[in-house]
């Protein structure tokens, strides 16, 4: 039995390595067309790779997947988070978990889990092509043709486990299968803003903040950290998969608001300030940070409401004080661009999710044929959840729906 896996990232390894405990004497080889495997393992979780994420269940689990994360729960029922870590932990990978619940291996490098992969493919006979695109595959009566650069190979089973990218030509190697590609976008991305005052914060992490794109519903609340070129944390990336399809619609450029201290009521947040002001009437207004926000964001709040830092509260004007008020809980940011600092991760779209059976990640359309990772149309949130996908995904793929040797 010839078992070829296009793609040799996280779903691609765990997929061969299933595959050699499932069937043995299955020849397998991974096609990988960059010359490095694994190059989205090493990035992540900034380098530490945040390799899955301590959920309360399967249905919590399933809810970090905004396009359809329910149709993983077939998936997850075979293979969970909790088997995750059970695996990783029988294969010598000791690992943490940090107060959001994301884990990470306990050496914090993403090598470890490298090491791990490339280890266990060689020890058992996987063979290993780098700098090998596949140009095509080609669906026979018994089985698949793939076509490579220089020559073409027969396979009985294909496991494709790409990954995704936002560019159309990503996915031109399976036009010949017929499936249908929803058009992929990227998702989990930090924002460009135009504010150099807000930017000038640099290294600012404020908790609880509630992030909203004016005149839609897309919101989220978490971590907000401030970069030299905008925005990005937990909170940002959030919000940039939930609404990515529209984002990338509005060429990345809107305005965001944001509520620095999460989802409160003005009148509350009045009150609050009325009493500080009342209470501090002889101290420095920009020595007397409301709530727990960071001291230069206070300042950086004052100033846009037209309050010198150094004046006393005694001296705090109405006008001043309902700009405050609206600007701590609704502050208006225009941003310019969807943040190219960083490797982008993740993407929204990729094959149809309805033409594959989720009880076995095999085809709908072509028997012998299986999908598993972020090359199908599922994204989730930053935390560990992409990489909880492709494990999960991978495993049931290799099941190959149960085949006899």
């Amino acid at each position: 039995m010839k078992i070829a896996i296009i793609g040799g990232g996280a779903a691609g390894f765990f997929a061969a390595i299933e595959l050699k405990k499932n069937y043995h004497d299955a020849e397998i080889t991974i096609f990988e067309k960059k010359s490095k495997f694994l190059t989205k393992v090493k990035v992540s979780g900034g380098g530490r790779c945040n390799f899955t994420h301590n959920s309360a269940s399967i249905s919590e689990l399933c809810k970090n997947y905004p396009r359809d994360g329910s149709r993983l729960k077939k998936v997850f029922s075979q293979f969970s988070h909790i088997d995750a870590l059970k695996w990783f932990e029988n294969n010598g990978v000791d690992y943490v978990i940090d107060e959001e619940d994301c884990v990470f291996p306990a050496s914090q490098n993403s090598q470890t889990i490298i090491d791990l992969f490339l280890k266990k493919t060689k020890q058992s006979g996987v063979e290993l092509l780098s700098s090998t695109p596949v140009l095509a595959v080609n669906a026979l009566e018994d089985g698949f043709e793939l076509i490579l650069e220089d020559e073409k190979r027969l396979f009985d089973y294909v496991i494709v486990t790409v990954g995704g990218k936002a560019d159309a030509k990503f996915y031109s190697f399976l036009q010949n299968l017929n499936h249908t590609i929803v058009r992929a976008v990227p998702a989990l991305f930090s924002f460009e803003i135009a504010d150099a005052n807000l930017k000038s914060l640099m290294g600012v992490s404020v908790e609880n903040v509630l992030c909203r794109i004016k005149q839609t519903k897309f919101s989220a609340q978490g971590i907000v950290l401030v970069t030299h070129w905008g925005l990005s944390g937990p909170a940002i990336l959030k919000l940039s998969s939930l609404a990515a399809n529209y984002l990338n619609e509005q060429l990345y450029k809107f305005e965001l608001s944001m509520a620095w201290i999460g989802q409160v009521n003005e009148n509350l947040i009045m009150e609050k300030i009325v009493q500080i002001s009342e209470n501090e009437r002889l101290k420095n207004i920009g020595n007397t940070p409301l709530e727990n926000l960071p001291e230069r964001l206070w300042i950086y709040l004052l100033k846009k409401s037209n309050i010198d830092p150094n004046a006393k509260w005694m001296s705090l004007s109405k006008r001043q004080l309902n700009l405050l008020v609206s600007n701590v809980c609704d502050d208006k940011i225009d941003v310019l661009a969807r943040s190219r600092t960083t490797q982008e991760y993740v993407c929204a779209g990729g094959v149809s999710i309805a033409e594959v059976d989720f009880l076995t990640m095999e085809s709908k359309v072509h028997k012998g044929l299986y999908f598993a990772g972020e090359v199908l149309d599922v994204d989730g949130f930053t935390g560990g959840y992409n990489l909880q996908n492709a494990w999960s995904t991978a495993y049931v793929a290799a099941q190959l729906s149960k085949k006899e040797e």
